[in-house]
């Protein structure tokens, strides 16, 4: 009769298992033809545009005057990178000026419905209409007061995903230097 192997707790069990590698080790270790095998990593990391002057040597070694054309070539993409960074700054400067401009005139456009909003109102209000006057003043503010609000909202959202836009730009610009 076989009996299954329940006198081991589960922790007894474990214990065994870790026991085997163990003693295979053990055994490889006094066996005198045991192999040693040893692995060595080496890594070098670099940051920026332009190598380490030793890697520069290996590359003049390998053809005179490579390491000058690196350099010239990290030189120049800097250069361009400035200059792109440049025109963006430019553009945007450029765009928040106009943007300003255009509310400007919206604002006055505003100014200039409500006030012929309130002048007709008063017109007609002399001349015996006053519910129509009553009415047409009420659009008339309702109106500008709505796309006050309603301009208010939008311009908020507009300028969180420029924001939004400005951060991942930022991010992707410091991901592509590293």
């Amino acid at each position: 009769m076989v009996k299954e192997d329940q006198s081991f707790g589960p922790n007894e069990s474990l214990r065994n298992n870790k026991l085997i590698p163990l003693a295979a080790a053990a055994a490889v270790a006094q066996s005198p033809s045991a192999i040693n095998i040893s692995a060595q990593i080496a890594m070098q990391q670099q940051h920026g545009p332009i190598p380490p002057p030793e890697i520069l040597q290996k590359y003049d070694q390998i053809q005179q005057g490579l390491a000058n054309k690196i350099i010239e070539m990290a030189n120049e993409e800097a250069t361009h990178r400035r200059n792109m960074e440049s025109k963006v700054l430019s553009i945007q400067e450029q765009d928040q000026i106009s943007y300003r401009r255009s509310e400007m005139v919206g604002q006055f456009c505003g100014v200039l419905i409500a006030l012929s909003a309130i002048g007709g109102s008063v017109y007609e209000a002399v001349h015996g209409a006053q519910t129509a006057a009553s009415v047409l003043c009420s659009a008339g503010i309702i109106g500008l007061v709505t796309a006050f609000i309603l301009g208010r909202q939008a311009l908020q959202k507009l300028k969180e995903m420029e924001l939004k836009h400005q951060h991942d730009a930022r991010q992707q610009m410091t991901n592509q230097q590293s």
